[in-house]
């Protein structure tokens, strides 16, 4: 039941803005608006300032946007453990995004070129299972593909 509610919650999640340029984590940024250059607008120094600061206070898409910044070293340098805490904090803040974010850094979609966690499937699936109950579909994907890979299964549990 549970890999046919993962399968059933992807396939009618509705159409997804597919830009294959972007990274995820940059198309999350500009879904919130984080990125765009408006006249007038506060410089990217100010915004993270800004984000940092709500973060503190509770703001888990504030603490989403900061994660995403320092996966993708915008405005910051790039950091994916300070990432994968700001996921954290979003994630147990039911931020379902983040939460799929926090699982992509365990599950050795982020970081490829050594600077990021260690691999570790049954955290990642642990995570991705909370995105897909929080409404991310691409989190009920990536949980059913580990489930279906065996690599998984203690998440579950």
């Amino acid at each position: 039941p549970m890999l046919f509610k993962a399968f059933t919650a992807q396939c009618f999640a509705g159409p997804r803005d597919e830009t294959p340029s972007r990274p995820d984590s940059m198309r999350a940024l500009d879904e919130m608006g984080e990125l765009r250059a408006e006249s007038g607008a506060e410089s990217i120094g100010a915004r993270v300032t800004r984000l940092v600061a709500a973060c503190a206070s509770g703001d888990s898409k504030a603490c989403l946007a900061v994660g995403l910044m320092k996966l993708e070293g915008t405005g910051m340098p790039q950091d994916i453990q300070g990432a994968s805490d700001h996921f954290q904090r979003a994630c147990d803040a039911k931020n379902g995004k983040a939460c799929f974010f926090l699982a992509r850094t365990y599950d050795g979609l982020v970081g490829m070129d050594g600077r990021g966690l260690p691999r570790d499937t049954v955290q990642a699936g642990g995570y991705y299972h909370r995105a897909c109950d929080l409404g991310v579909g691409e989190g009920c994907y990536n949980f059913a593909q580990l489930l279906d890979r065996g690599l998984s299964a203690a998440a579950t549990s």
